[in-house]
């Protein structure tokens, strides 16, 4: 898919939309033992509820990434190899974007994160 391109579903009422974050996030985090850092591959999709919403994430993706990123390289690797967290480490992981787009824009925008694929070395 396109760079910030969408999926839209309608849900009764409500209409979703899913910004794509693409490329796909590659980047390191420091391992509990040993000098050579791990890698972790994330892709994603935000999730919105509005059409300013979508087209505002869309805007700010790059912030968004650098986030995303910097939480990730600084995540315990223990969180980021355990399958029985990954739930925990999405929510972790959507709050410090929807913080960041909040404190920088006033708004959170971002409903939800949606990891469609996750793998780490």
């Amino acid at each position: 898919m396109h760079p910030c391109s969408s999926l839209q579903a309608e849900e009764g009422d409500i209409v979703i939309s899913y910004v794509e974050i693409d490329p796909v996030i590659v980047t390191n985090f420091l391992r509990a033992k040993g000098k050579k850092p791990g890698f972790v591959q994330l892709q994603a999709q935000i999730t919105t509820h509005s059409t300013v919403a979508h087209d505002t994430i869309a805007k700010h993706m790059p912030l968004i990434r650098d986030t995303i990123i910097d939480f990730l390289s600084f995540t315990e690797e223990a969180t980021i190899k355990d399958v029985s967290k990954r739930k925990q480490l999405r929510e972790s992981l959507t709050k410090k974007v929807k913080d960041k787009l909040n404190e920088v824009l006033g708004n959170p925008y971002a409903e939800d994160l949606v990891i469609t694929h996750f793998m780490w070395g």
